[in-house]
């Protein structure tokens, strides 16, 4: 096995346990935290719902049995007043029946519910017509609606399913109880295996870690680089500088400043690599971005888009501020010379310079009028400066 191969053995297995021990950290955290949290709030939720439920169960009976009472007494006594003490029950019996649906989820529960309201609302049919009744002086036919089967055989089941929910009620807090035991007991196992586990993944993690650390970042740092840089020159790609580009033109958009863009490539450069090769052809190239490199500004993003041609992007700059620019790295360029060979090759540029303009629609848009302007200075003879104004 090679060292490339062993390097890439042991990044695997440190990424591995490296993750593994990450995912044990924060899971454990987590569940600390889930646990404390969890505890105190059961503990309350349970307290707050155990009492809700008790009250509400007692007093289910309560309200069932005063509405019933409150109606004998009115057909007993002929006292309509008794309707106002019936109907405060009411609303208050309707209140704690969507209490407990709200409280508890349990389909035997909603179902016990579901009779008492059923059985609810026939008492109240036959309640009503006996308070009408009474209102009409008629005691002895509210007297019988009330001894009547339909009635009693309501009450019955009324008071039946009431004692069956207080029933599930209380079966459904004890259920509570030993859910919340079990989840303890299930949290306490997996937090004493997950220790373990991690102290060993951490241990793996961490000496694998410190063999493949500065190599792992050195690779890293160069894919990175490579991405955004141009192998030969080492000046941005295009793929940067179109990013570059793309978030200059919001800039401008949004805080209503100028740009300019500068485009250029080696005149007769074929001519170059013909006679001399390629590799004189690099180092042209080379020589090129040092110098232009040395004449823009830190902001100034200068990239190599293909071949022999470069672009510069100047933020903040009009379009006479960029043909300044350009005149002034076309002159210093052309004092150069680069030799091979003990031979002296000439180097000269020809360019071409554009602006920003509410107009233009995207970054490249922009480019392409700058590749148009650049193709004019070609035109016109080579080594000169062309500028065009997109809006005119």
């Amino acid at each position: 096995m090679d060292g490339k191969e062993e390097f890439n053995r042991k990044s695997y297995y440190s990424n591995r346990w490296f993750w593994i021990s990450v995912g044990i950290t924060i899971l454990l955290i987590a569940l600390l935290v889930w646990n404390l949290i969890n505890s105190y709030s059961t503990i309350k939720r349970f307290e707050k719902k155990e009492f809700k439920l008790q009250k509400a169960s007692s007093e289910l009976l309560y309200h069932i049995t005063s509405m019933e009472m409150s109606t004998r007494l009115a057909v007993a006594t002929g006292d309509l007043r008794l309707k106002r003490r019936y109907r405060e029950h009411r609303p208050k019996l309707n209140n704690l029946l969507g209490k407990i649906n709200s409280l508890v989820e349990d389909k035997k529960i909603e179902n016990e519910v579901e009779k008492i309201r059923n059985y609810r609302d026939k008492t109240y049919s036959i309640e009503n017509k006996v308070f009408k009744v009474i209102s009409y002086g008629n005691k002895e036919k509210a007297t019988e609606l009330l001894k009547g089967w339909t009635y009693t055989k309501n009450q019955l089941r009324l008071k039946e399913s009431t004692r069956k929910l207080s029933k599930y009620l209380s079966r459904h807090i004890r259920d509570i109880v030993r859910n919340e035991k079990k989840v303890t007991l299930v949290s306490l196992i997996f937090v004493l295996v997950s220790f373990v586990v991690l102290f060993i993944s951490w241990y793996i993690s961490i000496r694998v870690w410190k063999i493949n650390f500065q190599k792992r970042k050195e690779k890293e740092e160069k894919i990175i680089y490579l991405n955004y840089h141009d192998s030969l020159t080492g000046v941005y790609n295009r793929r940067y500088f179109m990013q570059a580009g793309d978030d200059e033109m919001i800039r401008a958009e949004r805080y209503d400043q100028n740009f300019s863009l500068i485009m250029f490539d080696v005149d007769h450069f074929k001519k170059v690599n013909d006679n001399y090769g390629h590799a004189a052809g690099d180092k042209v190239l080379k020589k090129l971005a040092d110098v232009v490199k040395s004449e823009i500004r830190e902001i100034d993003v200068l990239a190599r888009i293909g071949g022999e041609e470069f672009s510069i992007l100047l933020p903040g700059t009009d379009l006479d501020g960029a043909l300044e620019a350009a005149e002034r790295i076309r002159k210093n360029i052309e004092k150069k010379v680069v030799r091979i060979d003990n031979k002296k090759i000439p180097l000269t540029i020809s360019m071409g310079v554009t602006a920003y303009r509410d107009s233009i629609k995207n970054f490249e848009s922009l480019l392409k009028i700058a590749d148009e302007a650049l193709y004019e200075a070609k035109e016109d003879g080579r080594n000169c400066v062309v500028k065009t104004d997109p809006d005119k």
